[in-house]
């Protein structure tokens, strides 16, 4: 009889031991279930809190466009709703290098004003963008490439106007700082004139005539307000 009740306390005895450590377990992996939930969550809830920050202006500058022979650059946006930023932006390269050598030099001077719309699916500031703008040139351009023909080192002169369309991402790197990347393209109408070489004035052709070009790279860094 005591054998029998031995046998039974230690049965049960080892029962309640497993008992435990199964609701131990069950604990341990609910808790680690709850911890990865909650980070997920905070991550969630940051980048809400910074949509409703309502940022209403943007300065940016785009690294892309100084490593195009030193383009100074810069755009300004604001914010008119959730999703709808209007943009104005200006380029500026006065750059003649190796001036007056007649096989090195070479520029892409210009002034180019444009103003503009971007569209944010999620957020102004955060994420994806779609954007269009109006856009303005004045260039003289020549000596970067050296092309086939009577004129190797044609250089053209003139004035631009048109729209443009781009896309892109913008990534938060910090709570007032974004980086951006992009591309986009534009069309429009030009009037020009082509001459024989960078530092000589022989025309070779005027005219003017309809386009389509990419017109620029983003790595932009934007300060947001």
């Amino acid at each position: 009889m005591k054998r029998t009740i031995f046998v039974s306390l230690f049965i049960l005895t080892i029962m309640f031991s497993s008992s435990r450590d199964l609701t131990a377990r069950t604990d341990d992996s609910k808790s680690a279930d709850e911890l990865a939930s909650e980070s997920v969550a905070k991550k969630e809830v940051k980048r809400i809190n910074r949509s409703k920050q309502s940022f209403r202006w943007g300065v940016s500058t785009n690294a892309v466009d100084y490593a195009n022979l030193g383009t100074l650059n810069i755009e300004g946006s604001a914010s008119v709703a959730r999703h709808i930023t209007i943009n104005l932006s200006a380029r500026y390269n006065p750059w003649t290098f190796h001036k007056g050598d007649p096989r090195s030099q070479m520029q892409n001077r210009h002034q180019t004003y444009a103003i503009g719309m971007r569209y944010w699916p999620w957020n102004v500031y955060s994420g994806f963008w779609f954007g269009g703008k109006f856009q303005y040139q004045e260039y003289n351009r020549g000596g970067i490439i050296s092309r086939k023909g009577p004129y190797p080192r044609l250089t053209e002169e003139g004035d631009a106007f048109g729209l443009g369309i781009a896309a892109g991402y913008s990534l938060m790197i910090h709570s007032n700082i974004n980086l951006d990347f992009g591309f986009g393209g534009w069309g429009g109408k030009k009037a020009y004139v082509n001459y024989a070489c960078p530092h000589c004035g022989r025309i070779v052709e005027s005219g003017s005539k309809w386009f389509f070009l990419p017109n620029e790279l983003l790595v932009s860094v934007t300060f947001l307000f």
